[in-house]
């Protein structure tokens, strides 16, 4: 439960710091340094990272559960993989900020 609060507010803070970045910054989209990002809020605006960011998380959460009751062996080292992705989204989302407090 604990994981899956951490995920939900990476999306949100992930996502809202985006968004505010992008329309804060003089660059605009220009300064986003992710293609991805780039394309997805040129062809389809927010909604579109929103989108892909709601499916990465739950493929990341579907494929995480099936992993853990497939194999009872492979539990730490999923927990452990989780843990480090969480501290790379907590990464993201403090960089995010960074950018906002520096516009």
């Amino acid at each position: 439960m604990l994981l899956a609060t951490i995920f939900i507010l990476y999306v949100i803070g992930d996502y809202l710091t985006t968004i505010i970045a992008i329309e804060s910054s003089p660059l605009g989209i220009k300064g986003e340094l992710n293609p991805l990002a780039v394309l997805l809020y040129t062809h389809y605006g927010s909604m579109g990272l929103l989108v892909v960011k709601l499916v990465m998380f739950t493929l990341l959460s579907l494929t995480t559960l099936l992993t853990l009751k497939k194999s009872k062996k492979s539990g730490p080292i999923v927990k452990k993989a989780l843990v480090g992705f969480s501290i790379v989204c907590t990464a993201v989302v403090c960089i995010n900020m960074y950018t906002l407090l520096t516009l």
